[in-house]
């Protein structure tokens, strides 16, 4: 009778491990894809005097929220914030004249599903699409300008891998979008 309470003591823990369906990650890429950037690039080269010149980059740091309808499919939301900023060259007398930087946030509703999801290995795709919020300001020639927006914002990750123990695992993935071009990696809180 005592090794059959040990036994579904044992049972129902494990079942209870099993069944995270929560899960919290934070993320770190290098780089970010704006489509609005490389419209703000092309148009500031067209209609200013300026060219924008020496890229700075934060890159990109996520928040992600997902729940686990099934052991293999999470739907979920990721939050993004990232900051990229130029010189402004003159483009007539090829002087420095002042700076912009742009700030973004990004908010996608996600869905990932999950090829291999073992106890300590996860192998995963990702799609997320959502709208960019883009805060831009000028400083030139002692004249500030600033101005808002928004636009669409997506992360493709054909490729993630997740390890670790049930609860918490590193993470990478390889992909393109609003979290990182080429590559992002990061912690993951299963409960």
């Amino acid at each position: 009778m005592i090794l059959a309470a040990m036994l579904a003591a044992v049972v129902s823990a494990n079942a209870q491990v099993e069944d995270l369906r929560h899960e919290i990650g934070i993320t770190y890429g290098i780089g970010y894809s704006t489509i609005g950037d490389g419209i703000g690039v092309g148009l500031s080269a067209a209609f200013t005097g300026y060219e924008l010149k020496n890229d700075k980059s934060f890159g990109s740091l996520s928040l992600e929220y997902y729940y686990h309808l099934k052991p293999r499919f999470a739907v979920g939301l990721v939050g993004c914030f990232s900051t990229f900023s130029n010189d402004l060259e003159n483009r007539e007398t090829k002087k420095i004249e002042g700076d912009r930087t742009r700030t973004y946030i990004t908010v996608m509703p996600s869905l990932k599903y999950y090829w291999v999801n073992k106890d300590h290995f996860g192998f995963y795709s990702k799609l997320a699409a959502g709208v960019m919020f883009d805060s831009d300001s000028y400083k030139a020639n002692g004249n500030k300008n600033s101005e808002s927006s928004a636009y669409f914002g997506c992360q493709v990750s054909p490729v993630g891998l997740e390890a670790g123990s049930k609860n918490i695992r590193g993470m990478v993935e390889f992909g393109f979008g609003e979290q990182g071009v080429g590559a992002l990696a990061g912690l993951k809180f299963k409960f």
